[in-house]
């Protein structure tokens, strides 16, 4: 009957999730198909921006002309910042859809995945919470705040990504290991980030997984070179580069590089060009990120690895899926140079566990104050009222930190 319950649940929520947000902006989505048409023009040199020392969210000069061309010249516009392969994939799709196609089919896509992911989540919890309930509460923490409404809004790969990791988790878990290291890798090969997420199998010396892992990402990588060949390769990984080096500040860049660019760089933010031409106002800042600032950011992520490595070695099985995993899926893009509110959404799954108890446990408590200060409601009023300080983003970073805490001090009963 739980199974019942929650699929009645996920075709609501997919019904209204695409009566909703079909006509959202999809501009995340928008930089994919605009770069699968300049791979299939041949035009390589159009996908990534190039020549950037800083990264500041521009695009290619022609991008503009191109989204025009398609009605959308109003729209805004984001770079590409995927790896070669989804150029190429998208290449062949916008050969038989156009944008609008694409937006249809996420506003679609992406509210199911988020259902599914929320039904991952339980399966690997096993809460005491039951499937209908939980599927309701992580559907309405996530949606009701900037890391589903925004995902979902954007159309934003990202829902797809976390559902593909927290397959992997339930499939290891499951002990069905090259469905758990496909899943991961091919994650990887979208996102870049959740590679770092082998780490845990590797603290648990689960090597099959990590073999698996290990032959359809060098399968994805081939792949990847064979159709984008290596110098469009190179470009990309000087972008990596280029985003490693920029403290980014916007209202949703949910991280502790933006949190301490905002206090020790004060000065030294550009802003944003609008990416659309019917912004007047900039959407954020940006600024090169001096060498100390980069390395303590970079030694503050090595001590984040180390304490999700040594928390994924000792904890018994049962901790490991409710607390340690859960935790690791917060601090790992927290401590990222760049990480959006809704990199936050595969944590999010797990967060209907931290309200059991409710009655007798003041954790529980302490995180629904945490979700509450980062409702879109709230997210709203303080955006409207901030000024040089962006208070959202203080916010929302650490309220996630405050989560990954709870997490990792919450006691686990099997």
């Amino acid at each position: 009957m739980d199974i019942i319950g929650a699929a009645a649940i996920a075709l609501l929520f997919s019904l209204l999730g695409y009566l909703i947000f079909r006509n959202g902006s999809s501009a995340d989505l928008m930089a994919i198909y605009l770069a699968g048409q300049q791979f299939a023009a041949g035009n390589l040199d159009q996908i990534y921006p190039t020549n950037q020392t800083v990264f500041d969210l521009s695009y290619p000069d022609i991008w503009r002309d191109l989204a025009a061309k398609q009605g959308l010249g109003d729209m805004q516009l984001f770079p590409f910042i995927y790896p070669p392969l989804w150029a190429a994939l998208a290449a062949k799709l916008t050969a038989i859809a156009s944008a609008q196609d694409f937006f249809n089919a996420a506003s679609i896509l992406n509210p199911l995945f988020l259902c599914l992911s929320a039904v991952l989540g339980w399966f690997i919890a096993k809460p005491k919470m039951n499937l209908p309930v939980w599927t309701i509460l992580a559907l309405l923490i996530v949606t009701l705040s900037p890391i589903g409404f925004i995902a979902l809004h954007q159309s934003q790969p990202q829902v797809f990504v976390s559902f593909l990791i927290l397959l992997a988790i339930e499939r290891s878990r499951a002990n069905n290991h090259m469905t758990a290291g496909l899943a991961l890798a091919l994650a990887a090969s979208i996102k870049i980030y959740p590679v770092l997420f082998v780490l845990i199998w590797i603290a648990r010396r689960d090597w099959m997984p990590v073999k698996y892992f290990a032959g359809f990402g060098l399968a994805l990588g081939i792949a990847s070179l064979a159709t984008g060949g290596i110098e469009l390769h190179v470009t990309f990984l000087k972008q990596i580069k280029t985003i490693s080096d920029t403290v980014l500040l916007t209202k949703l860049t949910f991280n502790f590089d933006t949190l301490l660019g905002q206090i020790l760089l004060g000065g030294q933010f550009t802003p944003l060009m609008p990416p659309s031409p019917l912004l007047e106002t900039t959407t954020g800042f940006y600024a090169p990120k001096p060498a100390v600032f980069g390395n303590l950011m970079k030694l503050a992520t090595f001590v984040a690895l180390i304490l999700v490595f040594q928390q994924a070695r000792h904890a018994e099985r049962h901790r490991l899926y409710q607390s340690v995993w859960p935790a690791a899926l917060i601090l790992i893009p927290i401590f990222s140079p760049l990480a959006w509110s809704y990199h936050f959404l595969t944590a999010a799954m797990f967060f209907p566990i931290l309200l059991q108890d409710w009655r007798r446990n003041v954790h529980a408590w302490i995180a629904a104050s945490a979700f509450l200060s980062v409702n879109i409601f709230v997210f709203f009023k303080l955006s409207a009222a901030e000024g040089d300080v962006y208070v959202t983003q203080i916010v929302g970073t650490l309220a996630m930190a405050v989560v990954a805490v709870l997490f990792l001090i919450r006691r686990t009963k099997s």
